[in-house]
């Protein structure tokens, strides 16, 4: 089975909320229109950034399905 990539972001610096989007993002593709789609998934990397002028606190997960 081929791996893929998929990234989540959040702008409040929730990481959660980036995860959740990755996994979202992985289910979108895996869905065939089947009943009971599974995604099995690995953190591969966590990013963000935090600070400057505007007060950015953004983080960024990546996830790899298989």
């Amino acid at each position: 089975m081929a791996e893929h990539t998929h990234e989540g972001t959040s702008t409040a610096g929730n990481f959660q909320e980036a995860l959740d989007r990755a996994i979202h993002a992985a289910h979108e593709r895996a869905n065939t229109g089947g009943a009971d789609i599974q995604v099995h998934w690995r953190l591969d990397e966590v990013t963000g950034v935090s600070g400057g002028i505007t007060g950015d606190r953004s983080i960024k997960v990546k996830i790899r399905t298989t």
